[in-house]
């Protein structure tokens, strides 16, 4: 896309980005927020090192969760599965308040 049709991203939209993806919201969430393209969105998120729980298949979250019930930590679940401790507490029902 020409740049002349995509503004440069501002820290503050970056900010937003970041803070979306990890409580959670979907790229497309973020994107309509933002008042941006999807693929936009996607891009930065990756520039960022952010990962869209789009991607949490549901055999993941599942494994989440009985994990979760087996009395691992948040923690040591995102160590073994790989996904962001924030994910494991939003599938798990054990986000911080």
């Amino acid at each position: 896309m020409d740049r002349r049709f995509s503004p440069t991203w501002t820290e503050e939209e970056k900010t937003k980005l970041r803070d979306m993806l990890r409580v959670g919201r979907t790229v497309r969430d973020a994107a309509e927020a933002l008042g941006r393209p999807v693929t936009g969105v996607q891009t930065m998120a990756s520039r960022l090192g952010v990962a869209s729980w789009d991607s949490i298949l549901a055999p993941t979250r599942e494994r989440m969760r009985d994990l979760a019930a087996e009395g691992w930590a948040s923690s040591r679940i995102a160590r073994r599965l790989q996904v962001p401790v924030e994910a494991v507490d939003f599938y798990t029902g054990r986000i911080p308040s």
